[in-house]
């Protein structure tokens, strides 16, 4: 029994931990992603206050025209990918994320 349950026990820290190797290098890519609109505005409060104001309007068009839609077309995956999963359609699934993550992409340009 004692054996089992150390068993078990070494199965749940090697799933820990193979989480953690991919978990930690998302989370540094995430905060490096926020930070960049935060960087942008430091570096131009320190050129002047009109540049400021500059990057502050593109930085509010940024987030409500391209993230919001370029969010938008990723939730597609989100919504159909259990729904054409699950009808054992495989090949339309594939067709839909290729679709959305293309339409997606083009907005990042």
């Amino acid at each position: 029994m004692k054996l089992k349950a150390m068993e078990t026990f070494k199965n749940i820290v090697t799933t820990e931990v193979e989480f953690l190797r991919f978990a930690i290098p998302m989370s540094v890519l995430k905060i490096c992603q926020l930070a960049i609109p935060f960087l942008t505005m430091v570096f131009a409060g320190s050129l002047s206050t009109e540049v400021l104001a500059g990057v502050g309007l593109a930085n509010t068009a940024y987030n409500i025209v391209v993230y919001s839609l370029k969010m938008g077309y990723l939730t597609v995956i989100d919504s159909y990918g259990p729904a054409i999963y699950g009808g054992g359609n495989k090949s339309q699934l594939s067709n839909v994320i290729i679709k959305t993550l293309l339409q997606a992409s083009v907005l990042c340009i």
